[in-house]
């Protein structure tokens, strides 16, 4: 497979713009930065995750190359392997890059590494090169109906009632391709992985060879080792794809087993790893019980992605209509079909992960539905209607833009506003670098620190220091921990049993700023199991005392 040279021109075009569009809204906010505040690359999707991922790097700084869970408190061995933050940490610490810079390099560099993979497999599907080009711009560009439907849902408050109830392209990176190019470069990274692994599992039986099948079993185990969540997608879409093709022959295809099985091989080491790691961190097995991503009501999914879904099905129908079911179409429909159903599977608490590349056969088949339905309107309306109206190309531009890119342009106008507005949770105040700063210098490592849930989410990202409270998934009982923490900075009495919380917890120092403040009447000044060690207009940081009178 190689790609033509006016193909090039128009790959790099897309990269281009792309990598511009997902730029704009990151050198706004920092551009427009506060001059009493830091902004750390961040944008209100997921900006909590932002920190999480801050920590890997951070702790890779700090010469480690296996991570512990900062966020919890709970005792842990230093077992977590994860080479891709591994390797940027490491790239960081060498040239003195920053977590930002560090992290939309990333980003920006796996972006068209994805979209050239997108174009060989869209490639493999389509000969015509039109087909090619409008699915690619679907592929890259398309999304739902929630940025058409925003207004109306903010209206009847659906906003305020949680994430679960909002259309799923407005807040799920893995949802589609652009949220997942424009959010994080480890999605990029798991999305190339699972395309890698799909097209080439396909090819390994299609043409029977083995460098595909092994190229398969590579490219999974590298995923499993960046985003392990996508075991269902890329082991039961080939499984299943076996079985449709054994059945359809009336026998069992051992050429095409050897593949899968090749497949299972490569990935032996992480299965075997996480069985270990699983075994030996307890830590690590309470945080996946407590992890739960549920899809949300199909509703919001169909909203989520719009006029892919009855597009997509006029695809299928047109398939079957033409009797143009070859492998390729077979494998793609399995492919869809097996994926929804995962994001719904009763036993995967992460189902809404498993939307990552369910974008991809969507787009493939809503790119066979709009040409089939193109050529019944050129048959049946009158050619100069069909010129005024299907035939008008500026006229289709807008009607793509409307109905297929509209959620796409929605989240990055929202990034711009929530900039413009100073968002806190975007921007860092310097006073409270300077004490981030102070920290990293004069505080070891194996240090705990107490403080509200926001500062709580910063800290372990930008000193790798590790806190009581600071996020749901992370901290474990991270609910009964922010009822103690709210308790704890509630009131100005029964020192008794703050102290004996401090102490029985294993917490060091107490971050004490506007945030913790807002908590409640707690002051630390005036408590004689605090001292001071650190203040700033902002900021003061107290070290828990041992005091024998309690």
């Amino acid at each position: 497979m190689t790609i033509v040279q006016n193909e090039k021109k128009f790959i790099l075009i897309v990269i281009l713009v792309v990598i511009t569009l997902t730029l704009l809204s990151y050198l706004f906010a920092y551009f427009n930065t506060p001059a009493d505040s830091t902004y750390l690359g961040r944008q209100i999707l997921n900006v909590a995750d932002r920190y999480v991922y801050d920590s890997y790097l951070e702790q890779t700084r700090m010469g480690h190359w296996l991570f512990k869970d900062l966020y919890t408190t709970e005792a842990q061995p230093r077992t977590f392997f994860h080479p891709f933050w591994l390797a940027l940490g490491s790239i960081a610490k060498t040239f003195h890059l920053s977590n930002a810079l560090i992290f939309h390099l990333a980003r920006i560099l796996l972006i068209p590494v994805f979209l050239i993979l997108a174009w060989l497999f869209i490639s493999y599907c389509f000969k015509n090169k039109l087909k090619r080009k409008i699915c690619f711009l679907f592929l890259v560009f398309s999304s739902g109906l929630g940025g058409l439907l925003a207004v109306w849902l903010k209206k009847y408050g659906y906003e305020n009632l949680g994430y679960a109830h909002w259309p799923l392209d407005l807040w799920v990176p893995e949802a589609n391709t652009f949220l997942t190019l424009y959010h994080a470069p480890n999605l990029i990274a798991s999305l190339t992985l699972i395309l890698a692994t799909l097209f080439l599992i396909f090819l390994a039986f299609e043409k029977n060879k083995l460098k595909y099948s092994l190229g398969a079993g590579i490219s999974a185990l590298a995923l499993l080792f960046v985003h392990p969540y996508h075991i269902p997608t890329i082991f039961v879409i080939p499984f299943v794809y076996l079985l449709v093709l054994c059945l359809r022959r009336r026998k069992l295809l051992l050429s095409y087993i050897k593949h899968f099985l090749v497949l299972l091989l490569c990935s032996l080491p992480a299965f075997l790893y996480y069985f270990w790691f699983f075994r030996s961190n307890l830590v690590t097995a309470l945080k996946m019980v407590q992890n739960i991503g549920l899809t949300p009501a199909p509703h919001l999914v169909l909203i989520g992605y719009g006029l892919l879904v009855p597009s997509a099905l006029l695809g299928i129908w047109a398939i079957f209509r033409k009797k143009a079911v070859n492998k390729f179409f077979v494998f793609i429909i399995v492919w869809l079909v097996i994926q929804s159903l995962l994001i719904y599977c009763p036993f995967l608490k992460f189902q809404r992960r498993l939307t990552e590349g369910l974008h991809i056969p969507l787009v493939i088949l809503t790119t066979v539905g709009l040409f089939y339905l193109y050529r019944c309107l050129k048959k049946k309306v009158v050619h100069r209607y069909f010129e005024l109206w299907i035939g008008n190309k500026a006229l289709l531009i807008i009607l793509f833009i409307l109905f297929f890119c509209l959620s796409n342009i929605y989240i990055l106008v929202q990034d711009f506003v929530y900039f413009a507005k100073f968002t806190p949770s975007l921007y860092v105040p310097n006073k409270k670098m300077e004490a981030v700063d102070w920290i990293k210098k004069e505080i070891p490592e194996d240090n705990t620190f107490l403080a509200s849930f926001i500062n709580g989410n910063i800290l372990p990202g930008l000193t790798a220091r590790r806190v009581y409270l600071g996020h749901w998934p992370e901290t474990i009982c991270a609910v009964d921990k922010y009822r103690l923490v709210k308790r704890f900075f509630q009131g100005n009495k029964n020192d008794q049993w703050k102290y004996k919380f401090l102490k029985e917890k294993h917490i060091d120092y107490i971050f004490y700023s506007r945030e913790e403040k807002k908590l409640g009447k707690f002051k630390p000044e005036t408590k004689d199991y605090l001292e001071r060690v650190y203040y700033n207009d902002l900021v003061s940081i107290y070290k828990v005392k041992a005091i024998l009178t309690y």
